[in-house]
């Protein structure tokens, strides 16, 4: 497996990533759901960013890109003139190593109440409670697509935003010797008891990112870490 195949053509050179002359700044969006929610508002927000979103169920893709229809209506949808442009996706599903794995789809059930669950319920792991089928996905460590990164003309990622259903802990140990470029991690811990196998890992998370020099500035079923190594200003200079 080579991750460099599942990456847009538009934004490799070389066998490396390359940005356009434009972008001063990089988030990374792990788990997009059906509308990248997460992008639109970092996207509308500031004209010199670039955006990547990983994402390993392909209906989500064909839904972000309009090819299919989305379960419900939301004020955050991606604005699909963003993509190939600023917002750039590969479809594959991260972890703390690289393998060939089941993928357990969930099937959409949403009302326009937002009542139910949708493709952003799927999983590395097996759903206890929700209608899904199985098929095969690629994975990857975070790293082997880290070290594609031109670290001279990008110094730093501004944020990296972590939803992916059970696996996020193994998803940040997978970022390796790279964490310490990352200013913001933000990462769902509110999914234990909702898949097999999965289990509660936030005192573990609390953990590592200390031990990397991360404080944590929120709570809840999304937790940021912030990177003491960097002030505010080091990303409004970017």
């Amino acid at each position: 497996m080579n991750i460099l195949e599942h990456i847009p053509k538009e934004i490799v050179k070389n066998g490396k990533l390359h940005f356009p002359s434009w972008c001063k700044r990089v988030k990374i969006d792990v788990g997009l759901s059906h509308n990248a929610p997460n992008s639109q508002a970092w996207l509308e927000k500031d004209d010199d960013l670039l955006v990547l979103g990983i994402e390993p169920n392909e209906d989500a893709i064909k839904t972000i890109k309009g090819f299919k229809d989305p379960p419900y209506k939301s004020q955050w949808v991606l604005d699909k003139s963003y993509i190939s442009k600023r917002f750039f996706m590969m479809q594959v599903a991260l972890s703390e190593e690289n393998r060939v794995d089941t993928f357990y789809k969930v099937k959409n059930k949403v009302n326009e109440r937002m009542e139910g669950y949708d493709l952003g319920s799927s999983s590395l792991y097996e759903p206890k409670h929700l209608e899904y089928e199985e098929s095969e996905v690629n994975v990857f460590r975070l790293d082997e697509l880290l070290k594609l990164f031109d670290w001279d003309s990008i110094p730093r990622i501004e944020q990296i935003k972590i939803d992916a259903q059970g696996e996020d802990f193994k998803i940040v140990k997978g970022i390796g010797p790279y964490l310490e470029k990352i200013g913001y991690v933000t990462i769902e811990t509110s999914t234990y008891g909702q898949y097999e196998g999965v289990i509660e890992e936030i005192g573990a998370i609390d953990s590592l990112m200390s031990e990397n020099n991360f404080v944590k500035i929120s709570f809840g079923d999304d937790s940021t870490y912030k990177n003491l190594r960097f002030t505010d200003a080091d990303f409004l200079l970017l």
